[in-house]
């Protein structure tokens, strides 16, 4: 397949906010968390935590903020509040059609997310898609996160492609930009969430708003 007229050999999916309509259930978790606490939320706290994963961002809370609790006790209140809402999670549009052409086609994905599987899994199961993809990497793995490509190239060096013919598909501006640098073909999606839209679509090599867009274009 092409995008914007580059040859895409392999997929690199983001899962939250990308596949999943999930975000408004992590706002909502944050939230009520700092709410609990009687803290006031800073403007920048979604953006600070969404690219390095639940492990790096409970380690991140608790020193910005001077919590006393641990960082297994902050990873299990976020745990529980989300994993009932993961049964119930939406696609984003057109995923399942996306899906279902790339296995036509025999076009390779995967997923690079910085949630865990015990969240992910259940909503990609309900959805029926958990074992179409190659592999799913976890940034709770790397030294870094979504602003370092270690675990973008990594996922590339996995299925044998180079940067240059992999697609990347994320809702963070933050990702999308580390990608760009490293020479990945770069896919941005729209998530209603998020505040930078416009720096998105300046950014990458596609936007879209429904993964059947790209489908229309081949």
């Amino acid at each position: 397949m092409k995008i914007n007229g580059k040859d895409v050999f392999g997929i690199i999916f983001d899962l939250d906010g990308t596949l999943l309509d999930s975000c408004s259930i992590w706002s909502e978790i944050d939230k009520a968390f700092f709410e609990k606490r009687n803290l006031v939320q800073p403007d920048d706290y979604s953006a600070a935590i969404g690219h390095i994963g639940l492990d790096k961002a409970a380690t991140y809370t608790i020193n910005r903020f001077n919590l006393k609790e641990t960082k297994e006790d902050i990873l299990k209140e976020w745990k529980q509040g989300v994993l009932d809402y993961y049964s119930h999670i939406k696609l984003k549009p057109g995923v399942k059609e996306f899906i279902a052409y790339l296995k036509e086609n025999t076009i390779p994905f995967c997923a690079a997310t910085a949630n865990d599987e015990d969240c992910y899994k259940k909503a990609l199961e309900v959805h029926n898609i958990y074992d179409d993809f190659q592999f799913i990497l976890e940034v709770r793995n790397y030294k870094k996160g979504k602003d370092n490509p270690d675990i973008y190239l990594d996922a590339a060096k996995k299925m044998n492609l180079r940067a240059e013919n992999v697609a990347v598909f994320e809702d963070l501006y933050t990702a999308l930009k580390t990608v760009k640098q490293a020479g990945f073909i770069t896919v941005g999606v729209f998530e209603q969430s998020h505040n930078d839209q416009n720096k998105i679509q300046k950014l990458v090599d596609q936007y879209i708003v429904d993964f059947r867009e790209l489908i229309k274009c081949q």
